[in-house]
């Protein structure tokens, strides 16, 4: 049995096996990672796991070269690793070290800072409209290399403490990119929205029975409550245009001994807060 297994494990060894290995090449400024297959018999690989390459290789360029292409690179590598075994560059095929400069342009989307305009805004104020941004683009020209590390998007920044009227801001383009020799276009960039205030509104509501038995003729002493809403100028005029938007009710279930009950109110109408109901409660009056 023990033979056996010695041949079997020897004829196994002997056939060939590929494995991938991560090297790590460090070059003036960066770390580069480079993925390797390498192949060989069993024994040559079971020797490598037991004594693995160095995961990290130094290379010396010169400040010109560009490109460090893999004709360059696989000798080097190879050194690593013993040469029972063959070595092959899976990715990357060429380490850019550089771009060549060339002039380049690029578009930047500009976006408004809507939190940041919420945090600003008076206590009693909202967006009536949103933030208009003209134009929404920058273009941007210059050496390839400066361009690439500008971001795609710019969130524009609002320097006011506090928001209290329509917003009208004009920026210098030039002063939203913080890299030095690019040129912009264009010269100036606007943003503005208008400015609306939260009011406030008492409606006379009826009050509804709810879940009331059919039989017997119920009422509740007031049959009105006031109703105190605080919203946005045009949501309340949508609500005075529409009375069955808002409803007040009590129900039967909440009916106590004392025949008092809670008046609830609700709306259909969204940013709409309802701010007080008087009387709150109402006396239910037997048939």
């Amino acid at each position: 049995m023990l033979l056996s297994t010695i041949f079997w494990f020897s004829i196994t060894l002997n056939k060939t096996y590929s494995t991938s290995y991560m090297l790590y090449l460090r070059l003036p400024g960066q770390v580069y990672p480079v993925q390797v297959e390498v192949t060989g018999s069993g024994w040559a690989l079971l020797h490598l796991s037991l004594r693995p390459p160095q995961d990290t290789l130094t290379f010396t360029v010169s400040a010109q070269e560009e490109v460090l292409p893999k004709n360059q690179l696989l000798p080097k590598i190879k050194q690593a690793f013993p040469g029972q075994v063959d070595i092959n560059i899976i990715s990357p095929d060429n380490i850019v070290l550089r771009e060549a400069s060339r002039i380049a342009t690029k578009k930047i989307t500009l976006i408004a800072p809507l939190a940041q305009i919420e945090n600003l805004l008076c206590d009693s104020c909202y967006m009536a409209t949103p933030p208009t941004i003209a134009p929404q683009q920058l273009i941007v020209e210059g050496e390839s290399n400066r361009i690439k590390l500008l971001a795609d998007t710019i969130v524009l920044p609002v320097y006011n403490r506090f928001i209290r009227d329509h917003f009208d801001i004009t920026y210098r383009s030039e002063q939203l990119i913080s890299q030095k020799g690019i040129k912009v276009k264009p010269a100036t960039v606007r943003m503005h929205f208008r400015i609306g205030y939260f009011q406030e509104n008492t409606l006379n509501i009826p009050v509804e029975l709810k879940d009331f038995p059919e039989k017997g003729h119920w009422r509740v002493q007031p049959p009105y409550v006031k109703v105190r809403v605080r919203g946005k100028a045009e949501t309340l005029s949508l609500l005075k245009s529409t009375p069955e938007s808002i409803r007040a009710w009590v129900s039967f279930a909440d009916a106590s001994p004392s025949d008092s009950l809670q008046v609830q109110v609700g709306t259909s109408l969204k940013d709409i807060e309802i701010k007080k109901v008087s009387p709150s409660h109402v006396k239910l009056l037997h048939p």
